[in-house]
Parts: C-alpha cells; structure tokens; sequence
C-alpha cells in the first residue's frame, strides 16, 4: 500500500495593519523586546528566525521577505517584519 503525504496549500497572508514600537519588558532579570496585539504580548524571542540556516535550512518562498514566524495553529500563525533596524514592528498572519 503506498502512502501520499496530504495536500496542504498555502492560502495567503493578511496584513493586520498593525505597526508597534516593541517595548523592553524585564522578565527573569532580562530586558526582552516585546509588543501586545488584541490583548496579548508576545515577545520578539518567541518567533522563529526565517533566516536562520540552521534551525530554518530551506524556509517556503512566501516566508522570505519577513524576519520571524510564530505557529498559533497547525495550518495559521504570526509573520513579523522588523522596520527600521527593529525601531518597529509590523505584523502579519498567514493561513493555509
């Protein structure tokens, strides 16, 4: 019997048009950039680096322009774009 891997498509990516000025928060004697979106913060060394080669080797075509991905779901999560050197931040979501 032969097995055939599931049919997942990428379905797109929404831009939340959403722009924050990441605060530092200290947690655990450590001041980490961070930012709240709907009641949420999230800090920046929760998203995976797209670019990093190692943890990330061949990272899908669509992922490439941004600098950070965050999985809610199996098939959604969170894309940022650093503006600015890191003086801000946009955010995405995508969708399969």
């Amino acid at each position: 019997m032969e097995q055939t891997k599931p049919d997942i498509k990428f379905k797109g990516i929404i831009e939340l048009d959403y722009a924050h000025i990441p605060e530092w928060r200290e947690e655990e004697q450590e001041m980490i950039p961070s930012f709240e979106y709907n009641g949420e913060r999230y800090f920046l060394d929760e998203f995976m680096n797209i670019h990093n080669g190692f943890y990330n080797p061949n990272p899908p075509e669509w992922m490439k322009p941004f600098d950070g991905y965050m999985s809610t779901g199996f098939f959604d999560g969170y894309l940022i774009k650093l503006i600015e050197d890191g003086d801000a931040i946009k955010l995405y979501l995508y969708y399969s």
